[in-house]
Formats: structure tokens, C-alpha cells, sequence
């Protein structure tokens, strides 16, 4: 299910030592990619592979821990709440780019744009509520092919969340 995807053509001359391209692929961040049935169990692969994925980042432990809930929260609502057909599967997909994480989910369903709401203790609702507390962007695309939610965290934000914590210490 987690299938590296970071497409780039490696070209080098004859002369060049065979080690130094492979050194570069192994410093850089491969993006995930998965297809997840729409079911019961998909938010919790969405938890692994985001947790296998951010390992493999060396990304701090707070942000693999909002990116975690964030990208469980937003597959659980595809579960829930998506029109598509029976059958059909949603795509988890991330990716670091210039200290951002970007993440996205999607599935084929067309139903009714989702709104934030105060959440009820006892019956949920906290997916949208989060995804604005805890993202720095995030949205709703919806077109022809179904629904697509993404969100961004920046990396920088940790630092300086990390900085503001030691300081009020």
C-alpha cells in the first residue's frame, strides 16, 4: 500500500561514480500513495501508513501526531460520509514539499460539501473542527470525479511552536 512515488530521472555521465546518485535518492523523501477500501478499517491503515510514512521523515513526534489524527479524522469522514458507489476505494495521498506536508484524500462520491460544526461530545463530529484548529490550510474540492479534502501543516510551525513551549518553560 505505500508506494514511494517521487518520479525524477537520475542522469549521469560515464565517468561519475554510480555511488553519488545513490546517495542522492536515499536523502530524498519518497510521497505516499495508497488506495484504501471505503470501509470500517480504512482510517486506521490511513493511521499507519501515516505514521510509517513520518518515520521515515525523522519528523518530530507532535507533528506526526497532528498529521496522524488529522489524516484519520479525514478518511473516517470519507467513510461516513461520502455518495460514492459500493465498492469503490479512497486515495490517501502526501507529500513534503518547501516545509510544507501536504495531504490529501479523496474519494468519487458527490455528496453534499461538508461544514464545520461544534462537535457533540457523545456523537462526534470533531473531523472538520480539527482540521481547522490544528491545519494551516485546508479544503474542499469537489468536481466531476468526486471529493477531494486536503490539508497543509508547515513544518516551520512546529519549530516555532517547539521554541515557544521550551521558552514558557
Amino acid at each position: 500500500m505505500l508506494i514511494p512515488s517521487r518520479p525524477r530521472s537520475y542522469r549521469r555521465s560515464a565517468s561519475a561514480d554510480w555511488r553519488e546518485g545513490f546517495q542522492e535518492r536515499a536523502h530524498e523523501p519518497a510521497d505516499l500513495h495508497a488506495d484504501l477500501p471505503r470501509q470500517e478499517g480504512a482510517p486506521g491503515s490511513a493511521r499507519m501508513l501515516a505514521t510509517a510514512w513520518c518515520d521515515t521523515l525523522n519528523l518530530r513526534s507532535e507533528l506526526c501526531d497532528t498529521m496522524r489524527l488529522l489524516v484519520s479524522e479525514v478518511v473516517t469522514n470519507a467513510v461516513l460520509h461520502s455518495e460514492a458507489p459500493p465498492g469503490t476505494s479512497i486515495k490517501l495521498a502526501a507529500s513534503l514539499s518547501d516545509g510544507t506536508v501536504m495531504v490529501t484524500v479523496a474519494d468519487c462520491g458527490a455528496g453534499p460539501a461538508p461544514s464545520p460544526r461544534t462537535p457533540h461530545p457523545l456523537s462526534g463530529g470533531y473531523g472538520l473542527f480539527l482540521l481547522e484548529k490544528e491545519a494551516d490550510q485546508w479544503g474542499v474540492d469537489r468536481g466531476s470525479e468526486g471529493t477531494r479534502v486536503w490539508f497543509r501543516i508547515d513544518l516551520s510551525r512546529d519549530t516555532e511552536r517547539s521554541a515557544l513551549e521550551l521558552s514558557a518553560r
